[in-house]
């Protein structure tokens, strides 16, 4: 239920971004097309570490304290996508 509140409210934090959800079993996963923080930069590294504090911060006040977000792909290293491994334990 809170991560489709989350999509439906994407554009606050994604704007001009794609916002997409799946969930399963422990956790879920959370993906940003065309993310305004990444998509005209180049680096090594994740650069949206804003967006996992976020998440981890939401969820483990809602759903879990001990819920873990890590970015596991980003448009500014070359994936197509910005994408967040959310677990809950």
């Amino acid at each position: 239920m809170l991560g489709k509140a989350i999509a439906a409210h994407a554009w606050t934090f994604a704007g001009s971004g794609e916002f997409s959800l799946i969930s399963r079993r422990g956790g879920m996963l959370l993906t940003i097309k065309n993310s305004p923080l990444a998509r005209a930069e180049q680096a090594d590294v994740p650069l949206c570490g804003y967006y996992s504090a976020t998440f981890e911060r939401i969820f483990s006040r809602l759903v879990s304290p001990s819920t873990a977000v890590t970015e596991i792909s980003c448009m500014a290293t070359g994936a197509n996508a910005c994408c967040f491994d959310v677990v809950f334990d």
